[in-house]
C-alpha cells in the first residue's frame, strides 16, 4: 500500500500555530479495516480549527503531550495526555490548542469497521482515557513509520492498535459492576436485555445500577440500550438493503412509527433521510 506525504504548517508573527505531518491513500478499500492514513498534529498559541465533512470519515485521535479543548454537541472537553478520541467529521466540532499540544491520528473511512470501533471499542462514548499512553503512542508510531516506509506490515500494525484498544477497554475507570453490565452488552449485542437481567449479571440492585449508567454514561439503562438499537439501525440501512419496516422489527421496535420517533429523536433525522444520504454516498452508481 502506497501512501503520499503531506506536511503543512502555519506561522503568524513568527509564532508557530501548527505543524501536520501527514501519510494518506484516499483508497482504504485496498486494506480490510479501511485505514487510510495516519499521521501526527502539533497545534501551539491557542489555534483552533472547525471539522466538518458532509461526507463521514473517522479519527482515533491521541493526545500525547500538551492540552486541547473540544467542543462538540453545545460541550467542551478537555483532553490531556492519555486521551483517545473518536473524531467523526460529520458531526461539526471545534478543536484548540489550549496553550498546544501534540496528537497522533489514524484515519478510518465512515463505514462498518468505524461502527464497529465505536461500538465495541468505545462502548458509543467520544472518549477513552488510556493509562498507560506509552505503549499506545509507540503502536501509533509504527504506524505512521510503516506509512512512511512503505512497509507491508502497515495493515498488521493498525490491528495491533485495534487489539489493544480492545484489550485495555476493560481497564477503564468504570465499577465493577458496570463493567460488567457493558461488557455482557458489547460482547452479545443484546440490548433487549431486561434492567432485571443485566442487573443480576452485574451484582447490584437495578436502581444502583442505573445509578451508574447515568453518573458515568449520562444515560439511563433503558436510553443506553435505545442509542445501541438506532445505532445498530444506521449499519442495516446503510448496508443491508432491508425496508425501513424491516429493519425496525429486526432491531426489536415494536412498530415502524415507533422506530422512526426513535430515530429521529436520537439521530436528529428521519430514517429515510439518513439512509439516502449515506447509500449515495457509499454506492455513488445509485445516484
Amino acid at each position: 500500500m502506497e501512501f503520499q506525504h503531506r506536511v503543512t504548517e502555519k506561522i503568524d508573527s513568527g509564532k508557530l500555530l501548527y505543524h501536520e505531518d501527514f501519510y494518506f491513500n484516499y483508497l482504504p478499500e485496498h486494506n480490510f479495516f479501511g485505514c487510510w492514513g495516519v499521521g501526527t498534529g502539533e497545534w501551539r498559541n491557542q489555534y483552533s480549527n472547525r471539522i466538518y465533512c458532509p461526507r463521514s470519515w473517522v479519527s482515533l485521535e491521541l493526545i500525547v503531550s500538551g492540552s486541547f479543548s473540544l467542543y462538540w454537541n453545545s460541550r467542551k472537553q478537555e483532553l490531556k495526555r492519555g486521551d483517545l478520541y473518536f473524531l467523526d467529521t460529520s458531526v461539526p466540532h471545534r478543536l484548540q490548542g489550549t496553550p498546544g499540544g501534540e496528537k497522533f491520528g489514524l484515519f478510518f473511512n465512515g463505514g462498518l469497521m468505524s461502527g464497529f470501533i465505536k461500538q465495541k471499542l468505545f462502548r458509543n462514548q467520544e472518549i477513552l482515557h488510556i493509562e498507560k499512553t506509552d505503549e499506545l503512542e509507540q503502536l501509533y508510531r509504527k504506524v505512521y513509520h510503516a506509512a512512511e516506509n512503505g512497509n507491508p506490515d502497515f495493515e498488521n500494525l493498525v490491528f495491533d492498535i485495534l487489539k489493544y484498544l480492545d484489550r485495555i477497554k476493560n481497564d477503564q475507570v468504570y465499577p465493577t459492576a458496570l463493567n460488567r453490565a457493558l461488557n455482557y452488552l458489547t460482547e452479545t449485542s443484546d440490548w433487549w436485555c431486561s434492567r432485571e437481567k443485566l442487573a443480576e449479571i452485574s451484582g447490584v440492585s437495578i436502581s444502583t445500577l442505573n445509578r451508574l449508567f447515568l453518573k458515568y454514561l449520562e444515560h439511563s439503562i433503558g436510553e443506553y440500550c435505545q442509542i445501541q438499537r438506532i445505532e445498530q439501525a444506521c449499519c442495516l440501512l446503510q448496508f443491508s438493503g432491508f425496508s425501513i419496516k424491516e429493519i425496525a422489527a429486526e432491531c426489536g421496535f415494536s412498530t415502524e412509527s415507533f422506530f422512526c420517533h426513535m430515530f429521529k429523536k436520537i439521530k436528529k433525522c428521519t430514517p429515510s433521510e439518513f439512509m439516502e444520504k449515506h447509500r449515495r454516498e457509499y454506492h455513488p452508481e445509485q445516484k
